[in-house]
């Protein structure tokens, strides 16, 4: 169905892929694996001529067929035939790749119309059919993409390229967002479709575990070139190449270390609940809520990590906005015996320097029009704890800290890759000496050998800088790997709660033992 050969793809005089050549067959899953930057997505990128075209050039042996055509030689109007139609992309990022000024029933349909001819009224029938595949709530169908968490994003992004039933779905990076239950789901729909259609699916991932289990052939990238290839369990068994070899060694370790409960406790919450109002009455007050969270109880000593984990939905992050004060809740939060909401703005902002986060994705969090030393000093600057003759030293301790040069202060985030980007954000997060810091999914959009590298760090700031963590994740190894104590969301609520050896070892509430099995 697919064949690339020889292809290499340049900007300006770099090369980003060099003579790659592989195939695809008809109802065959092919994997690609390796660390950012290693030529991955520009190779999937290049397929329906998604790079810009003045800024990239082919070789002139570089072949791209696809049903004996070579999409290289293609006119802009055969390809656009072929793209969302007979080849669908999902992206890695659905956040930038979803437009922001309309809804999602609007972007389904608009593929329906184009490649499908499909009329509104008919298209809304077919989009409450995707979303039911992908185990998404037609009620989303109305909502904007900012207005859904990062799972159900991603889910409106497979709904999308699964909408006109391609021949060749091209998954970049598919379920990073998701957790393990929807990953799941999403893969066993995958599954289905390339046994029932003959659907073929080039699968780029960082999740060796999901490529060893389902794909058929495996290609492992490094620095634009195909250092190893051959049938995955093969791969898997035997690897040739040390690369492979120190990609599959690339297992986060569990924490060795067993918490002392007898250590000071830094932030606790009381029954926090949080309600959003669905539909308000003439007179604009709320009729009905949405309950997010639900009499949530949480308990954080200094040293100490607690693990929060639960499917996309279940209110882990509307959880932790609500510790941060940056979201209405009921119930009390306190830090070191104070009760926070009933400070006033000037105390409270005081007491903000101790409470920091590290998002999810790097990139987005990240000002793009500031170097990297002003974005780790602006903390410093808003809270006044440094004048300018000292900040400096502080932003250069903090890079040192996370094991960056000091010679990226004058660099820019686009300049950095995503691990170096996860580094200046959690330097940005511990420059001003906080006694707690949200962790939300620090790990997610890492590939295997970074994730060891941030997560080996964390361990060793914690150590030294005695800090408190809640670690907010879907991935269980992430978990395991860091979590002194672990809570179980679902649906808003704690399901189940007990140290992290004893609710692996011995979990007791069914979803608990959906979510490890899954795994």
């Amino acid at each position: 169905m697919l064949e690339i050969k020889n292809l290499t793809v340049k900007f300006g005089s770099f090369k980003a892929v060099k003579n790659v050549s592989f195939s695809i067959k008809k109802g065959q899953v092919v994997g690609i694996v390796g660390e950012s930057g290693s030529g991955k997505t520009v190779t999937a990128l290049s397929i329906l001529q998604l790079h810009h075209p003045k800024s990239v050039s082919y070789g002139t042996k570089s072949a791209i067929s696809f049903n004996d055509k070579n999409i290289l030689k293609m006119r802009d109007a055969d390809i656009r035939k072929i793209r969302g139609k007979k080849i669908s992309f999902i992206f890695q990022e659905p956040m930038t790749s979803l437009n922001p000024l309309h809804k999602i029933e609007k972007q389904i349909a608009e593929a329906l119309s184009i490649h499908k001819n499909i009329q509104h009224h008919t298209a809304k029938k077919e989009i409450r059919k995707l979303f039911k595949k992908v185990n998404l709530n037609p009620d989303k169908m109305s909502a904007y993409p900012h207005q859904l968490s990062g799972g159900q994003r991603q889910r409106v992004m497979i709904a999308m390229a699964l909408a006109c039933d391609p021949d060749l779905l091209i998954a970049d990076e598919p379920t990073t967002a998701l957790d393990v239950t929807t990953a799941k789901t999403i893969l066993e729909l995958l599954e289905k479709l390339r046994k029932e259609q003959g659907l073929s699916i080039l699968m780029i991932s960082h999740d060796l575990n999901l490529i060893r289990k389902h794909c058929h052939d495996i290609h492992v990238m490094k620095d634009g070139e195909i250092v190893e290839s051959g049938k995955c369990d093969s791969v898997f068994k035997n690897p040739k190449h040390d690369y492979t070899k120190h990609l599959l060694n690339s297992l986060p370790t569990t924490l060795k270390d067993r918490f002392n409960p007898k250590k000071e406790t830094i932030l606790e919450s009381k029954k926090l609940t949080v309600k959003f109002p669905i539909k308000k009455s003439l007179f604009g007050r709320p009729r009905t809520h949405l309950t997010a969270v639900k009499d949530v109880s949480l308990k954080s000593y200094s040293g100490q990590t607690v693990g929060i984990v639960g499917e996309s939905g279940s209110g882990k992050t509307t959880l932790a906005m609500s510790l941060l004060q940056l979201q209405k809740y009921e119930g009390t939060v306190s830090f070191m015996g104070k009760v926070l909401h009933k400070m006033s703005d000037k105390d409270l902002r005081e007491k903000r320097a101790n409470f920091q986060i590290v998002f999810q994705d790097p990139f987005s969090s990240l000002n793009p029009r500031l170097s990297v030393g002003e974005i780790i000093s602006e903390g410093l600057k808003a809270h006044n704890f440094a004048t300018d003759n000292s900040h400096q030293k502080k932003v250069q301790k903090a890079l040192e800290d996370v094991q960056l040069p000091i010679n990226f202060i004058n660099r820019y985030p686009h300049e950095l890759s995503g691990g170096q980007r996860q580094r200046v954000a959690i330097a940005r997060a511990i420059v001003l000496n906080p006694k707690v810091i949200i962790l939300d999914e620090p790990t997610s959009a890492l590939d295997v050998s970074v994730q060891i590298q941030v997560l080996d760090l964390l361990k060793t700031l914690q150590r030294d800088l005695d800090l408190s963590y809640i670690l907010i994740s879907h991935d269980m190894n992430v978990i395991q790997a860091m979590s002194h104590y672990v809570m179980v969301m679902k649906d808003g609520k704690i399901v189940e709660e007990a140290p992290r050896a004893k609710l692996f070892k011995n979990p007791k509430s069914p979803y608990t033992k959906t979510l490890l099995e899954a795994v």
